[in-house]
């Protein structure tokens, strides 16, 4: 095995970034995160830093927290995500 970052890690990465990024901008923190999602804090830090793989029903709750569409945490280019940027102080 390789060191390398393979395109599935970034992926992975690029999410768990997103959802750090939205649970900030939100207001939310980490201990309501966990709460909201159904696991404990170390697992929630885990999932946000892309450590851990993130399930769907995690992604799910996730969805439903921010307001955001599944796509949009995903992939990260809709302009619902862009005005949660744009807002950002």
């Amino acid at each position: 095995m390789s060191n390398t970052m393979t395109g599935m890690d970034y992926k992975l990465r690029e999410v768990a970034g997103r959802i750090r990024e939205l649970r900030e901008i939100s207001g939310i923190t980490v201990e309501e995160m966990a709460q909201h999602t159904g696991v404990s804090v170390e697992e929630y830090i885990a999932c946000e830093s892309g450590s851990r793989n993130l399930s769907i029903a995690f992604l799910y709750r996730c969805v439903l927290i921010f307001g955001v569409d599944m796509g949009d945490l995903l992939e990260g280019r809709s302009p619902r995500l862009q005005s949660y940027a744009l807002t950002r102080k």
